[in-house]
């Protein structure tokens, strides 16, 4: 019992904004924030990360995969919430 919320939330870390996700088709809020919260950062590990597989794209080619996904696959807000955290600082003027 104690890790109920947290079954939930792993569970449900392959749902889609879209609903097209699996195991069960969860849609928008129906998606525990966490997973919401999973999702992205999984994905974004396994496309950029150090030990993404095959590490065919960069960082910032990762980050724009996971953007072209928001709204769709990604909730918007943990998409923006993720490149403020990942994106290379903007240059010095």
């Amino acid at each position: 019992p104690a890790f109920a919320r947290v079954r939930e939330i792993v569970r449900a870390s392959h749902e889609h904004l879209d609903g097209s996700g699996y195991p069960h088709g969860l849609k928008a809020e129906r998606i525990p924030t966490g997973a919401r919260i999973l999702l992205a950062v999984e994905s974004y590990l396994a496309m950029a990360g150090e030990r993404a597989f095959g590490g065919l794209l960069s960082e910032q080619e990762g980050l724009d995969r996971i953007r072209l996904g928001a709204g769709r696959i990604y909730d918007p807000a943990v998409v923006a919430a993720l490149a403020a955290e990942v994106a290379p600082p903007a240059p010095a003027a």
